[in-house]
């Protein structure tokens, strides 16, 4: 087995990645272990932040590279609400 299937297989089954696929919103402090594990297990990530406006609520988008070819991408909001969409 890989070093890079071992470090996808850790990401995946960890309770922090299975909170960010189910959470109707996130809290910061879940947002903060799901970006440590990624950068204890040396797997790269790109996090953009959009504030809120009138019409949506802040939300963080969370983009986690698992292959040169496969992305994982997480829409997170902060608070319950109308997100914007994926870009």
């Amino acid at each position: 087995m890989s070093n890079a299937t071992k470090r996808l297989e850790s990401f995946l089954g960890n309770d922090i990645f299975k909170v960010l696929q189910n959470a109707e919103i996130i809290d910061i402090v879940q947002l903060n272990a799901a970006i440590a594990l990624l950068i204890k297990l040396n797997i790269p990530f790109i996090l953009t932040f959009a504030q809120g406006t009138s019409t949506t609520v802040p939300t963080a988008e969370l983009v986690v590279t698992l292959s040169p070819t496969t992305e994982v991408a997480f829409l997170l909001p902060f608070d319950r609400g109308p997100v914007p969409e994926f870009e």
